[in-house]
């Protein structure tokens, strides 16, 4: 089962003001220290007093200027963010234009379930799961794949396979707590991001998912059941490591005999 992804959380640091801002405070105020030290210290002044302190309050200014600059883009992501997922409730947005919703539509939107795509996880991850690392918090991950869908598209046609995908779909939504942010993976495949969780948690919530779909009622009275691996995001290796992880539990939920849910 191939895992192809090119969303790595290392990539998105920048776009997290809330753990840019001590590293930039540290580096600035070590950037002083020894430019003020390296002056009392030297046998015979490198550079003027004054011209060292002008430098300084520079870079001061400067940083504080771009930091603002960043705050202000991370927040217009957030709010484009809010807008994609208000376009996907069932009260449509008034406020947007029709051009609008279209673009966000298709730029961070599966058109079939309605689920996120894997640029709109690129986003809930970078505003959702990122700030969870800097306030200790930890964020896992489902990986879901709908045992045995090929069969029910070879059986009853692609019309009848998309119904199952839309209603598997609609339960998982129902399913789901606020702040988690679920995703099309692919195919029969689908990824939900819990921010806040650990993966005893994320285990819980797979287990209303799996039971859920028991209980559900499906198009021709099919039974639909569905496999979960479940893995923690670690700061240090990114959302794509995380995935595979996933995966990797994934398979073992198939290779066991299938409905089942492995961390």
């Amino acid at each position: 089962m191939a895992v192809k992804s090119n969303t790595d959380g290392t990539t998105s640091w920048w776009r997290n003001p809330e753990w840019l801002l001590p590293r930039l405070l540290l580096g600035l105020l070590l950037l002083t220290g020894v430019g003020l030290l390296v002056q009392l210290l030297a046998p015979k002044p490198w550079i003027k007093l004054e011209t060292l302190l002008l430098i300084l309050l520079s870079g001061w200014v400067i940083s504080a200027i771009g930091y603002l600059l960043l705050v202000i883009f991370t927040q217009r992501h957030r709010e484009e963010l809010a807008a994609v997922r208000l376009h996907s409730s069932k009260n449509k947005p008034e406020h947007l234009s029709l051009e609008r919703t279209a673009l966000l539509q298709a730029s961070s939107y599966d058109p079939l379930t309605g689920a996120f795509n894997r640029a709109g996880l690129d986003r809930a991850y970078a505003l959702e799961g990122l700030p969870c690392f800097a306030r200790h918090q930890e964020v896992s991950l489902l990986l879901m794949d709908m045992d045995h869908f090929k069969s029910i598209n070879n059986s009853h046609g692609r019309s009848v396979g998309d119904q199952v995908l839309r209603r598997f779909a609609e339960m998982v939504r129902d399913v789901l707590r606020v702040g988690d942010s679920f995703s099309r993976w692919g195919g029969q495949e689908f990824l939900v991001l819990c921010p806040r969780t650990s993966s005893a948690q994320a285990r819980v919530v797979a287990e209303k998912i799996r039971s859920a779909l028991h209980a559900a009622q499906w198009p021709l009275n099919l039974k639909v059941t569905v496999s979960i691996g479940v893995a923690s995001v670690k700061q240090s290796r990114g959302l794509e490591a995380a995935v595979r992880s996933a995966d990797a539990a994934l398979v073992r939920a198939k290779q066991s005999g299938r409905d089942r849910i492995e961390m």
